[in-house]
């Protein structure tokens, strides 16, 4: 491997336009690129939008122009047709759902009470997805999968307790489903994801106890943030999670599902940050769509663009 694939690759400042003013607002934007397109710059771009920089990619990416490279890695991919195996079943261990050496374990049983299979099943999707990096197409689609996961935090072990291997493969998917599309819609998909519900106690949220976790992780982590004009409240995360109150877990299926009967049907009134806005509060099936008004109102809230284009611009620009 070339010393260029090795260190980052200099540009020259010359083709770097600077801001007019250091102490007025960035409105105008970055002055488009216009200087050389070789090796250095494709490597650089491929760095940040890919998981390295191939020979074969940096050649094929020269090979056209700098729009046409962006467009085309900017492309969404096929969702995988592979799926995590049984590579666990060996050493005398045998599944005891019944699945077979290098079968995969996806549409079984969640065995929720077998730790030992679960711990298998997360390492086995663990190094499915490695797979699914390291071989990943040239395409932007993989690498910001793994920007959202990071965004939308979760972790395998929550206590003494394991995230199932199916929520995690389900996790990986919502993630890759929405990593090109709406942020907003992504932020419904993840409240109501189940291994999200699991790690951040969304799962016992309920009108005679409510849990805020979750309610304080989507406005400080996942959407506000913690700048200086995000200026939501203690009572904004005790409304949001009178909100999110009944949405749960399928004790059955392990699958979403809205328990009407644990939702806080009453009104909830938020602060000045979010307009003085009161959300209806509403029994019955009816309930499940205050996390829609919900989500409406934060994200009509400029803190939410300016907070999630600092993640991804530090993320990406290092």
């Amino acid at each position: 491997m070339t010393e260029a694939l090795l260190t980052k690759p200099k540009v020259s400042k010359k083709n770097i336009a600077a801001p007019k003013s250091l102490t007025a607002p960035f409105l105008e934007g970055l002055q488009e690129y216009t200087g050389t397109w070789d090796t250095p710059q494709v490597v650089h771009l491929l760095k940040r939008m890919l998981f390295g920089a191939k020979h074969v990619d940096i050649n094929y990416f020269k090979s056209r122009t700098m729009q046409e490279s962006v467009d085309e890695l900017l492309q969404p991919t096929a969702a995988p047709s592979t799926y995590p195996l049984n590579n666990y079943s060996v050493d005398g261990y045998t599944d005891p759902t019944g699945v077979a050496l290098w079968q995969t374990w996806i549409n079984t049983g969640i065995a929720l009470a077998d730790k030992e299979l679960n711990e298998k099943r997360i390492s086995s999707f663990k190094t499915w997805w490695l797979g699914q990096a390291l071989h990943s197409s040239r395409s932007f689609h993989e690498k910001l999968t793994v920007f959202w996961h990071n965004q939308f935090a979760t972790d395998t072990a929550t206590g003494t307790e394991k995230i199932k291997g199916r929520f995690w493969y389900d996790h990986y998917m919502t993630l890759r489903q929405h990593a090109l599309g709406n942020f907003k819609n992504m932020t419904k998909a993840i409240t109501l994801d189940p291994a999200m519900l699991f790690f951040l106690n969304g799962d016992s949220n309920v009108k005679q106890s409510p849990n805020e976790n979750y309610a304080r992780e989507l406005q400080e982590l996942y959407t506000a943030g913690k700048g200086v004009d995000s200026r939501y409240t203690e009572d904004d995360v005790r409304a949001a999670a009178l909100v999110l109150t009944g949405h749960t877990i399928d004790p059955v299926t392990f699958t979403y599902f809205f328990d009407a009967g644990k939702h806080h049907s009453g009104n909830k009134e938020f602060s000045s940050f979010y307009g003085n806005r009161i959300i209806t509060g509403f029994n019955g099936a009816a309930g499940a769509t205050e996390v829609d008004a919900l989500l409406d109102m934060i994200f009509a809230q400029e803190e939410i663009s300016k907070h999630i284009c600092r993640k991804i611009y530090r993320y990406f620009i290092p």
